[in-house]
């Protein structure tokens, strides 16, 4: 789980909920939608928009900020983006507030 860094919300947000939001708004662009299978024990999903819908894997991953002292938490997302195979990350936002996050230790 991930807790929201703003000192307004403190919310805390599974990473399941958060990948459905991504891949809910990624579908929502094709016109598609979502079914997603969990991927062993990983935040890995992937999901497939059926015969006429986009594929794509989204993973929720850290990444050093120098501007923050934790980690920014990303999306790192796979499948079809302006009509050819990408892959691209996004801030991961809180659900609530629409806060960019942050991954401190001991968060899982």
């Amino acid at each position: 789980m991930i807790q929201c860094d703003n000192e307004l919300c403190k919310k805390w947000l599974h990473e399941q909920c958060l990948i459905d939001a991504i891949l809910a708004r990624l579908h929502k662009g094709k016109g598609s939608k979502p079914s997603s299978t969990k991927i062993s024990n990983s935040s890995s999903i992937k999901a497939n928009g059926g015969k006429n819908g986009a594929a794509f894997k989204v993973t929720i991953e850290g990444r050093d900020d120098p501007e923050m002292k934790d980690q920014v938490v990303m999306y790192v997302c796979e499948g079809l983006k302006d009509g050819a195979e990408k892959v691209w990350e996004e801030n991961v936002l809180c659900l609530f507030c629409q806060k960019k996050l942050s991954w401190s230790e001991g968060e899982t």
